[in-house]
């Protein structure tokens, strides 16, 4: 089976239909496939999101790095993580 040559020669391809159909061939990686796909991009984590945005990109914030915002994000969403972190691991991890 070349996988390459069947998503290239079909612009249409249903990413859903065919992992149905080869879940057969790929037993271990469509259990990963599944769980990414699944992910719904309008579920309330993500609606949170935008929220959070729209309080840090205000008026007079308008000149904010969207890398910031993302760094912001970053830590609000990761919060609750951070709090329950020693200071050690916290400082492997901005190494």
């Amino acid at each position: 089976m070349d996988i390459e040559k069947e998503i290239l020669e079909d612009a249409n391809l249903d990413v859903l239909k065919w992992w149905k159909a080869n879940e057969s061939c790929f037993p271990y990686v469509c259990i990963v496939v599944r769980f990414v796909l699944g992910i719904l991009g309008a579920s309330a984590v993500v609606e949170g999101l935008f929220s959070e945005n729209a309080k840090i990109r205000t008026k007079e914030r308008v000149s904010i790095l969207p890398e910031r915002v993302d760094s912001l994000l970053t830590c609000r969403a990761n919060f609750d993580l951070l709090e329950n972190l020693s200071s050690d691991a916290i400082n492997e991890i901005m190494k």
